[in-house]
């Protein structure tokens, strides 16, 4: 009895934290403890701490925002409390003298889009100028500018979103996307060509069991050159990672994830596992000598994974959690035959290099002299080769190359197959293009469509968004056109917006999916594809795995976005089967096994359940019947 209690205790558990994780987006949520009510000091330190802390947070507050924004607009916040920040704030025409949100409540894109509109200067067209920047065209205008994805003013901003949005404002501001990592964000881009080939002596984030279970990536075996050699002379190796350039008072280092942040300094050397995070309107550039430069830019945090000396053989991978690397080679030995065409770089110093930069979204091999990667919620990630080929691998598992000989900027998305679909997306949004969708997706995508709905095209996510239609209600009509060996199906019937999660154990860190940029693919496989925001007559969503998945306890949930209080119900299929669900609210607490997980969602709140995926199904409760779809 008392193993069964405490089986019971952990289903509960594993539904309560996917319930609070589902909290994410939701509209009417609030925040139990802002960040600051502990790091609203100045101090750099206390500063830099609410940044990360605030970029891992499921939702930020009116609090934490309007304190975000005040540090960066005037670098502090001497207001004592959040009345004082609204009231400065209002004084400065950044939110409207009528705003009455309160602190602790989720703050939203269209409250947010008023001040960034005039942070930016924005200034818009006629409607803008004859009523102001109010939060509904302001959200239209940043979308149109690139500075939000595809948006509605009534979207709740993690924390994530909310320094993705700050580090884009900066980009905007002070030009620094396309430049070499020799070059820090101030320094002009005239100096490149100059002192890109001199020795520029001169002048992360505490979560690293995230940077432990990024993706692996291997070598493309088509860009293996064996007869590749190198030149002759031995090549001097410096494994150590000495800083050479800061920008800002907000750069922070550490040896290992262990060893308290420090101050950076040039000159300081570390080694293999060390870690960078910076704050906004901050970098830190640090080389290995003799031939590779980094610069780490705004808002950012990364580690230094692998320096393995072989021969005249370095390999080099750096793990970037969150933000934007670049990355510069010294020049491609050009009398070295074989150089464009190995994974291994051999730079003019007569070192190979295997570079490998990865982020939880993506992989970048770097072939080329001068690379970038970004990776920042809620933006699709994105790579970039100002000289030189890269090879990218998105969160699909899809190998790109991109770039060339000459130098020319390419740019390559991971929500699009090519730098020329990137760049044709970056000028024309294109509802029809379906470069997300798998054939797996297709079938059910397609049924949706006959049956009334409308597909368009989320680049920020990189989901297809559907509304209206009439959503299969029965068996015989899902079953058929339900993508995976392994499928969570949400369904609902009313004019609702719903979302469904699912999360699990695998790799002992576990994995969460959810319909939002970041979080659409597991490394286990599992994914979803598209967002059903709703209709009249209700929605449906899917997670799925197209193999083989993770044996365990699974936990389904749903999250209520906006709308009507509706129905819900949540059916798991395994090759097309039902399989028992746990059921831990039923029986009076003591939990029961449905076939079907009947609730009531209002927007606001959450609701989960338990599936027992490749494990024994737990001796609780008697079976509840439930019919197999809703009537």
């Amino acid at each position: 009895m008392h193993s069964k209690q405490n089986r019971i205790s952990a289903l509960r558990l594993a539904a309560a934290l996917s319930a609070a994780i589902l909290l994410a987006g939701c509209q009417s949520a609030h925040i139990e403890q802002p960040l600051t009510t502990t790091y609203s000091a100045n101090d750099t330190a206390t500063q830099m701490e609410f940044w990360h802390r605030l970029a891992t947070s499921p939702l930020a507050s009116n609090d934490e925002a309007f304190h975000g924004l005040l540090l960066f607009t005037d670098g502090s916040d001497p207001s004592p409390d959040y009345a004082s920040r609204v009231s400065t704030l209002q004084s400065r025409h950044l939110l409207p003298s009528d705003f009455h949100g309160a602190a602790d409540e989720a703050v939203t894109r269209g409250t947010l889009s008023v001040p960034f509109v005039k942070i930016l200067h924005y200034h818009g067209g006629v409607t803008m100028t004859l009523f102001g920047a109010t939060p509904r065209y302001s959200t239209r205008l940043l979308v149109y500018k690139g500075i939000y994805p595809d948006s509605s003013p009534n979207q709740a901003v993690s924390g994530a979103d909310f320094v993705g949005f700050i580090g884009k404002i900066e980009d905007v501001q002070r030009d620094t996307i396309e430049k070499p990592a020799a070059l820090l964000p101030d320094q002009p881009v005239a100096t490149a060509d100059n002192d890109f080939n001199i020795n520029l002596s001169e002048n992360f984030h505490e979560d690293s069991d995230l940077a432990a279970n990024l993706p692996e990536f291997s070598f493309d075996p088509l860009y293996l050159d064996t007869a590749a050699t190198s030149p002759t002379t031995t090549p001097v190796f410096n494994t150590e990672v000495t800083i050479d350039g800061i920008e800002g008072k907000f750069v922070q280092v550490r040896a290992s994830a262990d060893q308290p942040w420090q101050p950076a300094k040039i000159g300081d050397k570390y080694g293999q596992d060390a870690e960078f995070r910076t704050g906004p309107k901050s970098a830190v550039r640090f080389v290995i000598q003799p031939d590779q430069t980094y610069t780490l830019d705004r808002v950012s945090t990364l580690k230094v994974a692998q320096i393995i000396q072989q021969g005249k053989k370095l390999t080099t991978q750096v793990d970037l959690t969150y933000g934007r690397v670049r990355y510069d080679l010294e020049p491609i030995n050009k009398e070295h035959p074989g150089a464009d065409r190995s994974p291994y770089q051999v730079s003019e110093t007569g070192i190979e290099h295997a570079t490998t930069i990865r982020s939880p979204n993506s992989t970048l091999a770097v072939r080329g002299t001068r690379v970038s990667l970004y990776d920042q919620p809620p933006y699709a990630p994105q790579a970039l080769s100002l000289v030189g080929r890269a090879e990218f691998r998105n969160a699909r598992r899809e190998l790109i190359v991109f770039g060339g000989k000459k130098t020319q900027t390419n740019r390559i998305r991971a929500d699009q197959p090519s730098a020329a679909e990137t760049a044709l997306a970056d000028t024309i949004v294109d509802p029809s293009i379906r470069l997300a969708r798998t054939d797996e997706d297709t079938p059910l995508l397609s049924t949706l469509i006959s049956r009334g709905s409308v597909v368009t095209f989320d680049r920020g996510s990189g989901l297809d968004i559907v509304s209206g239609g009439f959503p299969p209600t029965t068996d015989k009509e899902l079953t058929p056109v339900l993508p995976g060996k392994l499928d969570f199906v949400l369904r609902w019937t009313g004019n609702a917006n719903l979302d469904l999660s699912v999360a699990n154990q695998a790799g002992g860190t576990g994995e969460f999916i959810y319909p939002a940029a970041g979080l659409t693919i597991s490394p286990s496989g599992g994914r979803t594809r598209f967002d059903h925001i709703g209709g009249p007559h209700g929605g449906i969503e899917v997670v799925y795995w197209p193999g083989a998945a993770p044996s365990g306890y699974y936990s389904v949930g749903i999250n209520g976005i906006s709308g009507v209080t509706t129905g819900a119900t949540i059916d798991v299929f395994k090759n097309g089967h039902r399989i028992p669900l746990v059921d831990t609210s039923a029986n009076g607490g003591s939990g029961g096994l449905v076939t079907t997980f009947h609730t009531t969602v209002s927007p606001g709140q959450t609701s989960a359940v338990i599936a027992p995926i490749g494990v024994p199904v737990p001796p609780i409760g008697p079976p509840i019947k439930s019919k197999s779809a809703i009537r």
